[in-house]
């Protein structure tokens, strides 16, 4: 009879081995010596655990029969789920052991309202214990001690308290200075190796001066949520930057907008350097005997060791791309496709009928079982290798299926791709030009000043 141990702690620090071990010594007292062993590290409220998702899937298959648990609420400590599980346990006829109280007869009056108000408790005990971690939490902010988490740069933890680390401390003085200096974030990012994202949330973070932010950030469903109100208290720890400073980033940063460009060119939000930044246009022009001469170039902001060194001319670029266009569409080979999907058609259809033979098959040998014809022994072995064929014959059409699929795609995009070519190789209009690109093109990135990647979108 299938057995399995199913343990679970809320975190790390609980020892979950020590839990599976008393499981196991159990099982072995009851003379089960073949189990399977499920186990998370989460919370009992959570009905997403991948392992306990596992162990119910499991289950619905009839591939366990007894449940070995330590206690009930090592389970579920949601009450809904724990009346849904136990209802599956009855219909599944799984035998539930629980190292606390021993074997449950669920199908007892008794033994079924102990569980449900051993649980009920549980839960209301897990409520109990997390409101008074959130009201200890609140405890240690009002009294401007640090609440927990790593600490943030310019900090080291020591006894659970805010030192300020010199080292480091030096780099966030010298990230909000430069800011002042009109440095923007990315480049400051660049030069620290910092998440531009991180900058942000540093340059506006209280904590670098001394203060500490209460309930600004919640887990609810696994999910970190950033509330937009939160408490500012008075924290113990010393301050890295003065207030002016602060208050001055503060009143920078309030007033920096998203720029949205109103320009229209060629290759808007297109162009990469090979720093992984977009390109800026410059529009350049002059006339001579009458005539405009387009000089438009685009480059790179950051002027790092790996950036474009030089501004490339536009009408470089498009010819370029135009080039690269034409080499891709230059490869595709529709008379080819066609043939191929032809003949996958034919195998398709092929593996299907071998398909429908193994179903027919299992009734067969079924009905040559009950007759007498063949022993339960040659009947499990022929059914199992008929299962296998019918697995086989069943991968080999979704493989199939899959490439003729892949083909159709294929011949489709590469339509899209010369029917936008030739809008491209004859347009002239930039807000067009770069409305047709943006059609079949993802990105074009630049690998040094002459040569160019494109990122197609089909």
């Amino acid at each position: 009879m299938s057995v399995a141990i199913y343990c679970r702690e809320s975190t790390e620090r609980q020892e979950i081995e020590t839990l599976v071990s008393l499981c196991i010594r159990e099982a072995e007292k009851l003379g089960y010596k073949e189990y399977k062993i499920y186990k998370d590290v989460e919370s009992g409220y959570s009905n997403t655990r991948s392992e306990y998702l596992k162990m119910l899937e499991d289950i619905k298959a009839d591939k366990i029969k007894i449940l070995i648990l330590y206690e009930s609420s090592r389970l579920t400590r949601d009450e809904l789920e724990h009346q849904i599980v136990y209802r599956l346990f009855r219909e599944k006829g799984v035998k539930v052991y629980t190292v606390n109280h021993g074997w449950l007869d669920l199908n007892n009056e008794d033994d079924i309202f102990l569980t449900s108000l051993l649980n009920l408790l549980d839960a209301r005990e897990g409520r109990k214990s997390a409101k008074r971690t959130k009201d200890r939490m609140k405890e240690l902010a009002e009294n401007g001690r640090w609440t927990g988490g790593p600490a943030p740069l310019g900090y080291k933890l020591v006894n659970k308290e805010l030192i300020i680390d010199e080292e480091n401390a030096r780099i966030v003085k010298e990230i909000f200075r430069l800011f002042l200096e009109g440095y923007t974030r990315t480049y400051i990012s660049k030069i620290y190796n910092i998440g531009t994202k991180r900058v942000i949330r540093m340059l506006k973070n209280p904590l670098y001066i001394g203060k500490l932010k209460f309930h600004a950030l919640e887990v609810v469903n696994k999910k970190l949520i950033q509330h937009k109100e939160y408490t500012v208290l008075q924290g113990i720890h010393k301050p890295i930057i003065d207030e002016v400073t602060f208050n001055l980033v503060q009143n920078k940063l309030s007033k920096i907008k998203r720029e949205i460009s109103k320009d229209i060119y060629i290759f808007k939000d297109l162009l990469y350097c090979p720093c992984g930044s977009k390109l800026y246009f410059t529009k350049k022009g002059s006339k001579y005997k009458g005539k405009y001469y387009d000089l438009s170039t685009y480059g790179c902001s950051l002027l790092s060791d790996i950036c474009l060194k030089s501004q490339i001319k536009e009408e470089n670029i498009l010819s370029e791309v135009l080039k690269k266009l034409e080499e891709i569409i230059s490869s595709f080979d529709f008379c080819e496709n066609t043939k191929d999907t032809s003949e996958l058609e034919k195998d398709i259809k092929h593996y299907k009928k071998l398909k429908e033979q193994c179903s027919k098959k299992v009734e067969i040998l079924l009905r040559n079982l009950l007759n007498g014809l063949i022993s339960q022994e040659i009947f499990e072995k022929l059914i199992k290798e008929n299962e296998q064929n019918e697995t086989l014959y069943n991968n080999k059409i979704i493989a199939l299926e899959r490439r003729v699929k892949q083909a159709a795609e294929k011949e489709t995009n590469s339509k899209i791709i010369r029917e936008y070519f030739e809008k491209i190789k004859t347009e002239k209009d930039p807000q067009k030009l770069n409305t047709f690109l943006k059609i079949i093109i993802d990105k074009i990135e630049f690998v040094n000043e002459f040569r160019i990647y494109l990122h197609l979108r089909l």
